[in-house]
């Protein structure tokens, strides 16, 4: 068939408006991402593991405010077994963190976590399908425009002489390329998928599975030097389980599939536009 009369700025207008609808997202994104960073450097690193695991209960709350999930007895004490697993298993790692820690530094990590849990929500809110096209649409944009406000910013530092980019060697920048790439792009490409199949309070939860494997990655590796200690190894072991339990209690409580299925196709259709018109333009059938 010939293109239609007005297709371009069809399209262009699904373009704009899906930029639109994806930057406070990218905000969003942004301030979780610059309020840890800073973090980093005001508290120690106990307090900044321990205190990041909070959006954890953040996210449920939002989920529960926004998109109308559930608040049950066993989502809370996964939340909690998550967070008490993870204080543990922090606690019995920490030596050799003699940085301390101000009240400043704690107030930035758990605004990040806040963001984040926003950031989570607002990403389920916006995502109805479960398709690999919408995701990668969906970062891409916040890419885009990370990249449009934040450079000139960057520039402009660089002017006033805030910063030096020609004091940082090119490794350092292959360096933050690969970690772009792998924390950035593949990490949050497959976080978000799994947000969509579970729903936005499991997927987080699951993010502290990484706990555990980092453990066991440890024993595999070398000998940890919370092995030295029994305190320790208890801490460890009733940390790890702690984590594990959580998340396999937070999908058992009814966090699965269909779950997340149930989210989308009624508290998320009842609050956002659908993006079917934006996929259809790029090529997909509405």
């Amino acid at each position: 068939m010939p293109a239609q009369p007005g297709s371009t700025a069809t399209l262009l207008y699904c373009r704009l408006l899906l930029l639109l609808q994806t930057l406070p997202v990218a905000v969003i994104w942004f301030a979780a991402q610059c309020l840890f960073t800073i973090s980093l450097a005001e508290t120690s690193v106990t307090s900044n593991t321990i205190l990041s695991s909070s959006s954890s209960m953040f996210t449920l709350l939002a989920s529960a405010a926004v998109l109308g999930e559930k608040i049950t007895p066993v989502k809370i004490s996964s939340v909690a077994a998550v967070m008490a697993g993870t204080a543990m298993v922090t606690l019995a790692d920490g030596s050799g963190d003699d940085r301390s820690h101000s009240l400043a530094g704690d107030a930035l990590v758990l605004g990040s976590a806040m963001c984040y849990s926003c950031y989570t929500v607002m990403m389920r809110r916006q995502l109805q399908h479960d398709d690999p096209d919408t995701p990668a649409l969906f970062f891409g944009s916040i890419g885009l425009l990370t990249a449009l406000l934040g450079l000139p910013v960057l520039v402009g530092c660089q002017i006033l002489g805030l910063v030096d980019l020609r004091a940082v060697q090119p490794k350092a920048f292959g360096l933050a390329g690969i970690n772009g790439v792998m924390d950035y792009v593949l990490a949050d490409y497959t976080w978000a998928r799994a947000a969509l199949l579970l729903g936005p309070t499991a997927a987080t939860l699951g993010m502290n599975v990484q706990i555990p494997i980092a453990t066991l990655g440890d024993l595999l590796l070398g000998h940890p030097h919370w092995l030295d200690s029994r305190l320790a190894v208890a801490l460890t072991v009733a940390g790890t389980v702690s984590i594990l339990a959580g998340v396999f209690g937070i999908n058992l409580a009814g966090e699965s599939s269909s779950s997340g299925t149930e989210l989308g196709s009624q508290a998320v259709d009842e609050h956002v536009p659908s993006h079917e018109p934006l996929l259809a333009a790029g090529g997909e059938e509405a």
